[in-house]
């Protein structure tokens, strides 16, 4: 049997820049070529490493600010929030400060973002016949719809009262609205401790667009 050994250097190269208290964006070279990059605490900075072992990365990431208004003006589940994220913390800093970016932290099941100081941002929220019951079965359409157009917050998604599609039509329910609110500040303050989707619809219709109370459906 003939038995061959070789011996490899590994130089393991790790810079960081701090971005704010016990917070730092890193990168990890091996060899010169690039294993690992993202932002971790100080603890997690700090911890001696196997080779094969990567650090855990905090939840916060490192994006540009104008995807706060990105969020605010759209619907979470058809953005492609790709480009707005800055892959390489570490080696935009290098070049950049952070006028043009921010640590926010994305919470993709319940569709929210959240700031450094775990503040919901404002985010767009849709309305139709079905979670948020904008149909002639629960409300006057008519009065509804002077009630929206007088908002500067309001993108309507269909021309005016809308017929609900066959399938989902019956005696109780004919027609809709169907729109977006896009928030404000001042009132997503009024209902961001809402979590799920529903929720928000009906302190939206509550809270901020003042809406009646909705008929009984079957009465």
């Amino acid at each position: 049997m003939n038995i061959k050994q070789q011996t490899y250097s590994l130089v393991r190269e790790i810079s960081s820049i701090s971005i704010s208290d016990g917070l730092y964006a890193y990168k990890d070279k091996i060899n010169g070529e690039l294993v690992d990059t993202g932002i971790c605490d100080e603890k997690e900075f700090n911890r001696d490493l196997d080779y094969n072992e990567r650090r855990t990365h905090s939840k916060l990431s490192l994006w540009k600010k104008e995807v706060r208004e990105i969020h605010r003006a759209n619907l979470f589940g058809r953005i492609d929030f790709k480009p707005y994220l800055i892959s390489n913390p570490c080696e935009y800093l290098q070049d950049n400060n952070m006028e043009e970016v921010e640590l926010l932290r994305f919470d993709y099941a319940n569709h929210s973002i959240f700031d450094l100081n775990d503040n919901k941002l404002p985010r767009a929220q849709y309305f139709d016949y079905i979670e948020a019951k904008i149909h002639d079965g629960c409300y006057d359409l008519n009065f509804i719809l002077e009630i929206l157009k007088k908002r500067n917050d309001i993108q309507f998604l269909k021309n005016g009262i809308t017929p609900i599609p066959y399938y989902n039509r019956d005696d109780y329910q004919q027609n809709y609205l169907e729109f977006i609110w896009i928030p404000s500040n001042e009132d997503f303050e009024k209902v961001k401790d809402c979590s799920l989707s529903w929720d928000i619809t009906e302190g939206v219709k509550k809270y901020v667009f003042g809406f009646p109370e909705p008929k009984n459906l079957y009465e």
